[in-house]
């Protein structure tokens, strides 16, 4: 039996013929268990009939028992290879796989259980499953499910959430089997359990977002144009519920006389495979969408993009469309349009005016210069004594024609600067020009408006030229305007001062007045035309408003800046720079 077990049949079979040869050859010495008592040998026939009925009781006896040992050999040896294969998928599958008793006590626990829960299989293995696995507040229902012997309790599939031993909740799915004998009662309970937290989480998240109340409308589609997905935004879109439209073909979405058009233009048929073949990784296109398939319903204004959609190996398996609402935006954008156009053809229709206003501008100007300087000219000839001699009465009255005509004759020169700045009209001299002669001609020009004042008016300019390159009448008439407001706006006993120098490569002009100044709050439009401010309009200030604007375009044309520091109450400083002149010559503008 050992040979049976150990070296197979074959062995058995040797060992039997062994054992035949040596009692035959015993028994034919005389000696050995078929010799007489007294020593006599047996005859032959004897000898052989009894050896031969010793061999087949042996072969009955032993045969069937070397048979019996050998498949038992056998059957051992498949059953450790079948162990094996078990043990090595169960240690190499990402599921967790526990078998218990029909108790709940583990048995067997894959390497799966360490890498999930994070609890070793030797810790499992020998104790309820409820003690290790099991969360504790979860306890009182697991019990029950090991109380029947025939694993009735045991329920085919559960969800639940499990911490492992760091106290990270886990979602998983446990599938369970009773295993049963040939007697159909219950002996062990298989228990697999998969993680599926991030599936759950995914899961969630597409859940959220596809029932979120988006204004995208997002339409799952199978390989035929079959819509298997509809969001709360297409809801939302077109008027109708995810029930009614799913199974429904994605083209009965679009408006069927324009997808014909479009699919005309494309050289195709107006079909899903159209679109396909067209619209798939294409940049969004707007389509018309219809709330119904059927004519005379709502369109919307979608902008529409479709994207194939594949499985984990690359197959496709369906398409995905993401639609975007544009109809209000393609209303406001219509509607832009046309403000806009309205707003060209006003802006044309006021660019005629402000051209029309600057002709009659330039029109009365000139033809008011001269009636104006006729008139001043007369008053000098009257006030001079030129044509007689002339009573307090009429010099008071030729001094208020004289100041007012100087008024005009200023207004006048203001309007043309300006006209002719604003227009590009007339062309001026741009020569080099010595700025301490601008300051000789301005302080002439405001000599007449010193002399009726109580002002310390001084002027200081270097003993060398300050040239810069520009025209001296224009540049005159914006020195002019800044020294006349520090003079009107001084009062008696103040001081004005104008100086002339040079920092760097800029000539620099300085108006400083100790008058009235600006409140803060309005310095923002001195600049403007025909702006005065509330202090010259309280104090009764003459002036029309156009002095600073009108130095400020001459400086301006002239590359310069002009800067107004003012404080209410204690005075006004304009500075004015000017870039100085690099070499001498004339030139045109």
């Amino acid at each position: 039996m050992w040979a049976a077990y150990r070296f197979g049949l074959r062995a058995v079979a040797w060992q039997i013929l062994g054992a035949t040869v040596a009692i035959s050859l015993l028994t034919w010495a005389g000696h050995g268990p078929f010799t007489q008592a007294e020593g006599e040998a047996l005859s032959a026939a004897t000898i052989g009939g009894l050896t031969q009925a010793y061999l087949i009781c042996l072969v009955a006896l032993c045969i069937p028992v070397a048979i019996g040992v050998h498949t038992s050999d056998v059957l051992q040896r498949k059953l450790r290879s079948s162990r094996h294969l078990s043990d090595m998928t169960l240690s190499t599958t990402a599921c967790m796989i526990l078998v218990t008793d029909t108790a709940g006590t583990v048995v067997r626990a894959n390497e799966a259980v360490r890498t999930v829960l994070g609890h070793a299989p030797d810790d499992v293995v020998g104790r309820p499953i409820w003690e290790t696995i099991v969360p504790e507040e979860h306890r009182d229902l697991a019990i029950p499910m090991f109380e029947n012997p025939d694993g009735s309790g045991v329920p085919a599939t559960v969800e639940a959430p499990q911490r492992d031993v760091h106290g990270k909740e886990h979602r998983v799915l446990w599938t369970s089997g009773v295993v049963r004998d040939e007697e159909g009662n219950a002996t062990h309970v298989v228990m697999t359990g998969l993680d599926v937290t991030v599936e759950r989480q995914s899961s969630g998240l597409v859940e959220n977002l596809l029932g979120a109340a988006l204004d995208t409308a997002i339409i799952g589609l199978d390989t035929r144009g079959r819509v298997t997905l509809f969001n709360t935004g297409a809801e939302k879109m077109l008027g109708r519920g995810a029930d009614e439209v799913i199974g429904s073909s994605f083209v009965d979405v679009l408006d069927p006389d324009a997808f014909a058009a479009w699919a005309v233009g494309v050289g195709g048929e107006a079909t899903f495979a159209t679109l396909v073949d067209h619209l798939v990784e294409a940049p969004p296109s707007d389509w018309e969408w219809r709330s119904a398939p059927r004519a005379g319903v709502p369109l919307r204004r979608v902008s529409m993009a479709l994207s194939p959609v594949t499985d984990h190996y690359g197959n496709l398996i369906g398409y995905l469309c993401v639609g975007t609402d544009v109809t209000d935006i393609h209303a406001t954008a219509e509607l832009l349009i046309t403000a806009l156009e309205k707003e060209r053809q006003v802006v044309g229709h006021l660019k005629s005016l402000d051209t029309a206003k600057d002709q009659f501008v330039s029109t009365i100007s000139h033809e008011l210069r001269t009636p104006v300087t006729t008139i001043v000219g007369y008053s000098e000839m009257l006030t001079d004594g030129e044509l007689g001699h002339l009573s307090p009465a009429q010099a008071k009255a030729l001094e208020a024609i004289t100041r007012n005509g100087d008024r005009l004759v200023s207004l006048v020169d203001n309007l043309l600067a300006l006209n002719g700045l604003a227009a590009e009209g007339p062309t001026w001299d741009r020569d080099p020009v010595d700025l301490r002669e601008v300051l000789r001609a301005a302080e002439t020009e405001i000599g007449s408006l010193v002399d009726r004042r109580s002002l310390a008016v001084s002027f200081e300019s270097p003993d060398t030229p300050v040239r810069v390159v520009g025209d001296v009448p224009t540049l005159t008439l914006a020195l002019t305007n800044l020294l006349s407001n520090a003079v009107k706006f001084t009062p008696d006993g103040g001081q004005v001062r104008c100086l002339l120098d040079t920092q760097g490569a800029e000539a620099r002009v300085l108006v400083h007045d100790t008058g009235m100044g600006i409140p803060e709050d309005e310095q923002h439009r001195l600049f403007e035309r025909f702006w005065r401010s509330t202090t010259a309009q309280r104090n009764e200030i003459q002036g029309t408003g156009l002095g600073l604007s009108t130095a400020q375009t001459i400086i301006h044309a002239h590359g310069g800046r002009i800067e107004v520091e003012s404080n209410e109450r204690s005075g006004t400083t304009v500075t004015v720079g000017m870039p100085l002149s690099e070499a001498d010559g004339s030139t045109r503008r």
